[in-house]
């Protein structure tokens, strides 16, 4: 059973989630209005082929076939799964709310024209990694002094990331 899980994971990784964040570093946003929403119907179906222009090549042993009813039935679970995480980070803003009827709290980019997309970015690794400080900061401060630490967490993420000279 624990080898199966493992063959799987790698299997998974290197079919899906590999090429996945392959993907969103080196297409534009107007192609992922056409990668995320296919993506998401083939994992809801159990197929992981969407991605194979995307797909990294290993070192790792044969990673192309997967045998057995036991590893079958755990993929279709994990894709199953995937498919609702990619639908709950990215399906408002890519056409497929898991949800329609809810309100819309982030723009929704498949109605704005594709030449106006171009450059817009694909991933939001800056602010996750300023948000990051934020977290930590947090922690600490509560410890330090809790009658300022809004004062100071404030301070420091505005100061965050500025060179002194």
């Amino acid at each position: 059973m624990f080898i199966s899980e493992l063959k799987l994971l790698a299997y998974f990784n290197h079919h899906v989630v590999f090429p996945f964040l392959h993907a969103v570093e080196k297409v534009t946003t107007p192609e992922l209005k056409q990668i995320l929403p296919q993506l998401h119907q083939d994992l809801l179906q159990g197929k992981i082929n969407t991605l194979k222009n995307y797909v990294i090549k290993s070192k790792i042993g044969n990673l192309d076939m997967l045998s057995g009813d036991l590893e079958m039935k755990l993929l279709s679970k994990l894709t199953k799964a995937a498919a609702e995480c990619i639908q709950l980070q990215c399906g408002r803003e890519y056409g497929f709310p898991a949800n329609p009827n809810a309100e819309q709290r982030a723009a929704d980019l498949t109605k704005i024209p594709d030449k106006e997309l171009v450059f817009a970015p694909t991933h939001n690794l800056v602010a996750e990694r300023k948000l990051s400080v934020f977290s930590r900061r947090s922690r600490t401060a509560i410890c330090k002094n809790s009658r300022h630490t809004g004062e100071l967490l404030r301070d420091n993420m505005v100061l965050h990331g500025v060179a002194w000279c």
